[in-house]
């Protein structure tokens, strides 16, 4: 699982900053799609692969279980972990990935890909692997 803690860049009694989005995990050209993703507690979001992006899931909240199913390999991995400081689940094609809040805060999650969404053919496939 390609799952790490976000660095820390400043911290103060206000809170932290961290840079969720760095240009260079997108290859040349960037990030080139950006969504911000609410998940209540119980709730599950993914559960679906993409065939040719890379995506980045930057998690930032409550406490999250995580399922990625590498699609070649059948590899499944599953961890629980606490989000008080942002971690970042890379999800390359072809890896199944989903996450579910098992806190009891709201979990927010930062989305990047390394392509463009094409609402005509989007690239995403639905496999369900956590309930």
């Amino acid at each position: 699982m390609l799952l790490q803690r976000l660095s820390v860049r400043h911290a103060d009694a206000r809170g932290w900053v961290v840079e969720p989005i760095v240009a260079e995990r997108c290859g040349e050209r960037g990030p080139q799609n950006a969504h911000l993703v609410s998940v209540a507690p119980g709730a599950v979001r993914g559960n679906h692969y993409h065939a040719r992006q890379r995506e980045f899931l930057c998690l930032i909240g409550s406490r999250v279980r995580i399922v990625v199913v590498d699609r070649a390999t059948s590899l499944r991995e599953e961890t629980e972990v606490a989000c008080a400081e942002p971690l970042l689940l890379e999800a390359p094609p072809n890896v199944i990935h989903a996450v579910k809040n098992v806190g009891d805060e709201m979990l927010y999650l930062l989305c990047y890909a390394d392509q463009p969404y094409d609402t005509a053919n989007p690239d995403v496939v639905r496999v369900t692997v956590l309930e």
